[in-house]
């Protein structure tokens, strides 16, 4: 290694702790702002929107499944989306919305756990399993806000 590479490896070093605190600052910053645009939901239909347009998208990337799967694991995706939101429609019924929140929180649980599995499987590729659970994670923050609320009430 000569002196130049030296040299410029320790710039690019000093460089990289000057913005490295600026990175997590913004991502700290980009995580509050996230939280706090759900943490304030308080509308059920919110939900209910995400939940259909997850429901859609898992229409679309169960038909990836190999054949032997749509009938075992496809099922239990299928199943657990639409509990969630036929959940989520008697939620919007109900006066004491606390155990129907927690009982879509276990099918939400129980969706990822379904999802990671059929990556594991090697039945969908990571990036796709990544794309799946974010829209899984927006209806979790989601559902998070509406228990926070319901639970100050």
């Amino acid at each position: 290694m000569n002196e130049e590479e030296q040299v410029s490896r320790e710039e690019m070093a000093e460089h990289l702790a000057r913005k490295e605190p600026a990175l997590q600052i913004m991502n700290k910053d980009y995580e509050n702002q996230r939280a706090q645009t759900f943490a304030h939901a308080h509308n059920p239909l919110i939900l209910r929107t995400k939940l259909t347009e997850l429901a859609e998208y898992s229409h679309i990337a169960l038909q990836q499944f190999p054949k032997r799967e749509r009938f075992i694991l496809c099922a239990d995706i299928k199943n657990a989306v639409f509990d969630a939101l036929k959940l989520t429609i008697r939620m919007e019924r109900r006066y004491h919305k606390k155990t129907t929140l927690q009982d879509i929180d276990v099918e939400i649980d129980f969706l990822r756990v379904l999802i990671r599995e059929s990556c594991n499987l090697g039945y969908i590729t990571p990036s796709h399993s990544r794309d799946w659970m974010r829209h899984v994670d927006e209806c979790g923050a989601i559902l998070g806000g509406l228990m926070k609320y319901f639970n100050n009430r």
